[in-house]
């Protein structure tokens, strides 16, 4: 009965399963006192089922989901190791380096270069105060993956999420990434081609109203009015 109310407990959805478990003691018990216990935490049998939907959701690239389970996790180890259970040390600070680089993850999904320089911070931090009884994997904080956010590189972002848009089937999503995608290679081909003194944004530094005085005698002027008055129907006969 005892196995099957505990097989039954891990089972269910309650994330801090704390038992007490009796420590066996033949002098005592032929003393006939009552044996010591100890409290135990079925943590170690849940968290293989939380990391094998955390890898499925990974194979899925969807870290929002990925963090929120492992931010549950989280929370139930804190718990936890606030109980007095010891040993849970090492698996919490590998989940916070998890949280932080999924964090990172989402921030670069939504473009945002800054956010994710900040939670690369973030995780710098953590990787560089490991608990006292951690005997994982070790980290150098001088070469580890939260470095790579010094050299963001928007284009290759941008064709990444096209790549993985796709493969997920996601065309909405794909449509969009790669819109933007040709978007930017449209603006740092005008950057590095140093032709942004061509458009005029002295009134909205976002409107990009083309100077076509200033490009009308130039060889680049020539040929895009050239391309455009054959591509383009709307294009003024007169320029």
């Amino acid at each position: 009965m005892q196995a099957a109310l505990r097989v039954q407990a891990i089972s269910s959805e309650i994330a801090n399963q704390i038992y007490l478990e009796p420590q066996l003691s033949i002098q005592k018990l032929l003393q006939g006192e009552t044996s010591n216990c100890y409290r135990v935490s079925y943590w170690q049998y849940q968290r293989v089922q939380k990391y094998q939907t955390v890898k499925k959701l990974w194979a899925r690239w969807d870290f929002d989901g990925a963090r929120e389970v492992l931010t549950g996790c989280l929370e139930t180890l804190e718990t936890l190791e606030k109980s007095g259970i010891a040993e849970i040390s090492g698996s919490r600070y590998r989940l916070s380096v998890a949280v932080s680089a999924l964090e990172m993850s989402i921030a670069y999904l939504n473009l945002d270069s800054y956010e994710a320089a900040n939670r690369a911070d973030a995780g710098l931090r953590v990787l560089k105060v490991p608990p006292e009884s951690y005997q994982g994997f070790p980290f150098d904080s001088d070469c580890n993956p939260f470095r790579l956010c010094v050299n963001y590189e928007s284009v290759l972002n941008l064709y990444t999420q096209c790549c993985l848009f796709w493969k997920l089937g996601r065309i909405a999503d794909f449509l969009g990434s790669m819109s933007a995608f040709y978007e930017e290679i449209l603006y740092q081909s005008i950057k590095n081609l140093d032709t942004i003194c061509y458009f005029d944004k002295t009134k909205n530094e976002n409107d990009w109203f083309l100077k076509l005085d200033d490009i009308r005698e130039t060889q680049l002027g020539e040929t895009f009015l050239k391309i455009e008055k054959k591509t383009n129907t709307n294009f003024p006969p007169n320029l």
